[in-house]
């Protein structure tokens, strides 16, 4: 695990007060993007970044970084230090959970402390230690540290609401929700770009299948349900870059073997304009997550004027429509239920485009991250 650390003016580096501490727990695009996007609308001297792969972070020049291990003594207590002379501390997911004895072990901090709620942070606790109550000693251990956290907690962060009301429904916390989100790495200046230099459609029709390895996709009930809308020129682009590569090579065999060469997966990370260009491809994107995932690609895929499926029962539905945005209910697909699985009305395409711009632009972003900076403590 890495630091990254900036010093105001007024700043030593002992008693000083950093502002704001930031701790990543997990690192990717959307970390790098949202140092980035604090370096653009806020002072750098004010916050602090402790983040787990430097590699991520080489190009921001104003950083200075320095090594720390959270399972070493002595680096943790930096960590403690650093937090303990911050206003507020900043957790960027739970997914970590070899830092869950350091967040136990100092719940002072978290009293001033927000957890930005990342989606799979949230449901894979669900799921494996309320749903499917854990068994051996360790798993145990883990979810006892897991609730004290989030009960001992000042706030807890997210972009959809129905997530935060979901926690509360198994941890008693009195941590209140603020409502904060991070820049989409593919932006709207990108994606209009994009738009801009269009050069036509595909031959074939593209459908897009989730957007990671994760086996709480179900890659493979879609991939079956899909028999009931596809043709011969259809292709089905499965991203599997992001997740568990031993269940992405899986959904590769059962892809091709269902489908051959018509399934298209995409094993790579691909920069923001490649990504970009091929989400501007699709016709129709697929989510069937039965939570909180892969936000940010439907929300691109959204303001590309995409048709979007998701299913029904996850806080993102709700959250959509009841900004005004038309989505499509994942579950209709089951049994080839859906009768128009192509279509949607270009009134309908613009005004997801416009809500979208609306409600989720860097403007917005930084609106809602200043108040919780400015809120007192």
């Amino acid at each position: 695990m890495y630091i990254v650390v900036t010093f105001g003016s007024n700043s030593s580096q002992f008693g000083v007060i950093w502002v704001f501490t930031h701790i990543f727990l997990t690192d990717s695009i959307y970390t790098h993007n949202y140092v980035k996007f604090i370096l653009r609308n806020f002072p750098a001297e004010d916050h602090v970044f402790w983040t787990v792969k430097p590699d991520i972070y080489h190009d921001l020049s104003n950083a200075q970084i320095k090594k720390i291990d959270p399972e070493d003594l002595i680096d943790t207590f930096r960590l403690y230090r650093f937090a303990r002379n911050s206003r507020k501390v900043i957790i960027h997911s739970l997914f970590y959970t070899k830092f869950y004895p350091v967040l136990f072990v100092q719940r002072s901090l978290l009293r001033k402390a927000v957890w930005i709620i990342w989606g799979a942070d949230l449901y894979s606790y669900l799921n494996s230690h309320i749903i499917n109550k854990p068994k051996k000693f360790k798993l145990k251990v883990k979810a006892y540290m897991y609730k004290k956290i989030v009960q001992n907690l000042r706030w807890i962060g997210s972009l959809v609401k129905g997530d935060y009301d979901r926690l509360a429904e198994h941890i008693d916390t009195k941590a209140e929700w603020r409502h904060l989100f991070y820049p989409n790495p593919v932006d709207f200046d990108l994606l209009d770009k994009i738009l801009e230099n269009n050069s036509g459609r595909s031959e074939s029709k593209i459908v897009l299948l989730n957007h990671s390895s994760r086996a709480d996709g179900f890659h493979i009930e879609a991939l079956n349900f899909l028999r009931n809308y596809v043709t011969h020129n259809t292709k089905i682009i499965c991203p599997l870059s992001y997740g568990n590569k031993d269940y992405a090579q899986y959904v590769i065999e059962c892809g091709q073997e269902m489908y051959g060469e018509r399934f298209v997966p995409l094993t790579e990370f691909l920069n923001p304009q490649e990504y970009g260009k091929l989400l501007n491809s699709v016709d129709v994107a697929v989510f069937n997550h039965s939570y909180q995932a892969g936000l940010g690609n439907i929300l691109a895929l959204l303001y590309l004027g995409k048709k979007v499926y998701i299913r029904s029962e996850t806080s993102p539905w709700k959250m959509l429509i009841d900004l005004g945005v038309k989505v499509f209910d994942t579950n209709c697909l089951t049994g080839g239920r859906e009768t128009d699985f192509w279509y949607m009305s270009e009134e309908d395409r613009e005004n997801n485009r416009r809500i979208i711009r609306r409600e989720f632009s860097e403007e917005k972003c930084a609106q809602l991250w200043r108040s919780f900076f400015e809120e007192g403590d």
